[in-house]
């Protein structure tokens, strides 16, 4: 057709591709089959893999992540993104607007942030290093055993406490400690005092370009907003 340029789509089930010059990326299918259970459990099945992963918050304990068959690699293979809230107000389950108002109103309105893109399936490479960057969510991590870590920016800041666990103590929730140089990847409150906090978190596949040697993500998926438990 006059007018239109001389270019070829190719299109299979896993990847997409235009032939004319135009950055050429692999199609990555978002993450779709997770089960969450109260505040305080995920399981995650991961797509095209025979890898389950489960999130335990259970109260008392530090909270662990274990993965099955271990095909893919955290951080290589796939992302979990995370932000802290404090909150004076405790809820079992967190899974409808009002209640996340409750919790803290900044964690609804990071959902609302969040929201639209994990309903739209096609490939998030183009935003979700922004939209992770926007609403000051962080890459989780794990240790050797299994035990989840808060992230410290690549040393962008200190979380405090310093063993970065997800618990719940009076160094995380002193307000004093809530900004860009120590708890960055903390939600405050707005009046009141804390007693509780929770943790949001997102998953997306990765994957990385040759071509433009950046990363490639799946669009997001919402896994759960769990409790942090306090240690004795």
């Amino acid at each position: 057709m006059k007018g239109l340029p001389a270019c070829t789509l190719a299109l299979a089930v896993t990847a997409l591709s235009v032939s004319c010059g135009i950055e050429s990326y692999a199609y990555l299918s978002p993450v779709t089959d997770i089960v969450s259970t109260f505040n305080s459990n995920a399981v995650i099945s991961l797509p095209s893999s025979p890898d389950v992963i489960k999130i335990d918050f259970s109260p008392g304990n530090v909270p662990v992540m274990t993965v099955s068959n271990r095909t893919k690699t955290l951080g290589t293979d796939y992302e979990i993104y995370y932000k802290i809230y404090l909150s004076d107000k405790f809820h079992s389950t967190v899974n409808i607007g009002s209640i996340r108002n409750d919790v803290n109103p900044a964690l609804q309105a990071d959902w609302a942030a969040f929201e639209p893109y994990t309903v739209d399936s096609n490939n998030g490479s183009s935003y979700v290093s922004q939209l992770v960057a926007n609403r000051k969510y962080y890459s989780i991590m794990a240790d050797s055993s299994g035990n989840l870590l808060r992230s410290n920016g690549n040393g962008a800041f200190n979380p405090k406490p310093s063993n970065r666990f997800f618990i719940y103590d009076s160094d995380l929730a002193d307000s004093a400690n809530l900004n860009g140089n120590i708890n960055a990847d903390i939600a405050g409150m707005t009046g009141g005092s804390p007693r509780y906090a929770y943790v949001s978190m997102y998953i997306v596949m990765r994957d990385f370009n040759e071509q433009t040697l950046a990363p490639v993500f799946s669009a997001p998926a919402f896994i759960n907003v769990f409790l942090l438990p306090s240690i004795p």
